[in-house]
């Protein structure tokens, strides 16, 4: 399931990237809301912050929420040559990649002919992220999906967005045999492999969300009512055959019959929402070849590469001053090799040429930490706990609300018996991202360790409310499991 869900369930993307050895000129630019690292020419990598800028205020504006500043712009990475960007992947149809790492939220994008191709599947990914930050609304798999797949079409225009169209890429599955009526769409076989399967059942997610929110287009009925009804129903926790039922006044059969007739259209017609184009400023910064190496690696070992990783990290010039960071990084991944004869000669020098720099003294707490689990498990006790702890507290003095500094700071609280003090990090990382998965994992498991399954529910009703990937909704499940077991003893 896990594999067809990367490759057709929209998150469908692989990391690919360049040749370490290959230095390539590549620039940040910076937006309100999201941050381009490029080696594409400037007008390419402007245009696609411009894009991804309007297409952020027409779903907020579409959904009536509010437009506050996002806890951290979204990490874009954008890469110029296709050869290059293709060379680890077996399907040349790979245009993109999106990924939420303990860093945040991150997206890789190819070279594209025309954006609009790849842009219904970043888009996809995008509304999840948004609404999981923005909205209150728990939303069911299939609704949450189609609706992603709705907005995910929007076409981009100068002063407009265009709501409501038909992908071509979607056309194929949307006339193909095996529709998913209502009640198979609200219980999905979890379980199936099958790329068939999940194609359709985002065809008919997007069918049926698509008829809910826009059918008067096409002189049909206004479901708006019934589909807040069914919503808050849901919220309340009535399942969801039950509250749809409910609140349409009518069996799912008769709704389906409505959606099958409403397939025959030929969606020609949109909802056209004025949305300026994106004028703010846009920040540029040139990359030396550190920062490069240390950016492409930093991605890499998030997304679980560690071995290109390294390869990236080995290319640093080690005696500038700004390959401390990377240094840094690559003492972690070189203790994870299990060389820690050259990891500590790594972070040695890393702390030498910048002892201040914050991704240096974060990747410090790491290392400790690790050193921390490897004695324990060796079964003898040493100061890597405290070492640690003071680097994570040195980059925390500097910026209050790292979420790295502060993941390991809880972390190795935890190793040192401080639970408490665990958790107050914790909530520090949960009040910048009340959607994190992860997050909202730890805080409940940690909870129910110190035997208060009462403040663990929220924390399992969040993860189960925002987990998206199937291993997510599998973790959120065994954390429900653990938790009932506990409200029963």
């Amino acid at each position: 399931m896990a594999t067809i869900y990367r490759l057709f369930c929209i998150a469908v993307f692989l990391m690919l990237l360049a040749d370490p050895a290959r230095a390539t000129a590549w620039t940040e630019y910076r937006s309100t809301n999201f941050a381009i690292l490029s080696d594409q020419p400037a007008d390419v990598a402007k245009s696609l912050l411009r894009e991804f800028e309007q297409y952020r205020a027409a779903v907020l504006q579409y959904m009536q929420l509010e437009d506050r500043p996002e806890n951290q712009r979204m990490q874009v990475l954008m890469y110029a040559d296709k050869d290059q960007f293709q060379a680890l992947t077996d399907n040349p149809m790979i245009g993109g990649f999106y990924a939420n790492t303990d860093a945040g939220p991150r997206m890789v994008v190819g070279p594209m002919d025309n954006f609009q191709d790849s842009s219904v599947v970043l888009f996809h990914e995008y509304v999840h992220y948004l609404l999981a930050e923005h909205s209150q609304i728990r939303y069911p798999r299939w609704y949450n999906e189609g609706l992603s797949e709705v907005l995910a079409s929007m076409v981009i225009e100068e002063d407009r967005v265009l709501l409501g169209a038909l992908h071509p890429w979607r056309r194929h599955w949307l006339n193909a045999p095996g529709w998913h009526r209502l009640d198979d769409l609200m219980a999905p076989d979890y379980e199936s492999e099958r790329a068939r399967y999940w194609m359709q059942f985002y065809a008919s997610s997007w069918l049926t969300v698509h008829y809910l929110e826009l059918a008067p287009l096409f002189d049909g009925p206004d479901y708006s009512a019934q589909t807040r009804e069914y919503l808050m129903l849901y919220n309340q926790g009535v399942d969801s055959p039950t509250a749809f039922e409910q609140a349409f006044d009518m069996p799912l059969r008769d709704m389906d019959r409505q959606i099958r007739r409403y397939r025959a259209n030929r969606f020609t017609r949109v909802l056209s929402l004025p949305v300026a184009r994106y004028e703010g400023t846009i920040d540029k910064r040139t990359l030396s070849d550190n920062e490069r190496q240390f950016a492409l690696a930093d991605l890499l070992w998030r997304l679980g590469q560690e071995e290109r990783a390294r390869e990236y990290l080995a290319e640093l010039d080690e005696e500038r001053a700004d390959a401390a960071r990377g240094l840094a990084l690559r003492a972690v991944l070189v203790n994870h090799a299990g060389n820690l004869t050259d990891a500590e000669r790594d972070l040695a020098k890393a702390l030498a040429l910048d002892p201040e720099h914050l991704r240096v003294k974060a990747n410090a707490a790491h290392f400790y930490h690790d050193r921390h689990e490897a004695a324990t498990e060796a079964g003898f006790e040493a100061p890597y706990a405290k070492r640690g702890l003071t680097y994570a507290d040195a980059a925390l003095a500097q910026v209050p609300d790292d979420t790295e500094s502060l993941y390991y700071k809880a972390l190795l609280h935890k190793a040192a018996g401080q639970p408490q003090e665990a958790l107050r990090a914790l909530m520090a990382i949960y009040q910048q991202f009340p959607a994190s998965v992860t997050v909202n994992l730890l805080l409940a498991n940690d909870l129910m360790d110190l035997e208060r399954p009462d403040l663990a529910e929220q924390f399992v009703s969040n993860a189960e409310r925002y987990g998206h990937s199937p291993e997510e909704q599998e973790s959120a499940q065994e954390a429900r499991a653990r938790l009932t077991s506990a409200e029963n003893e």
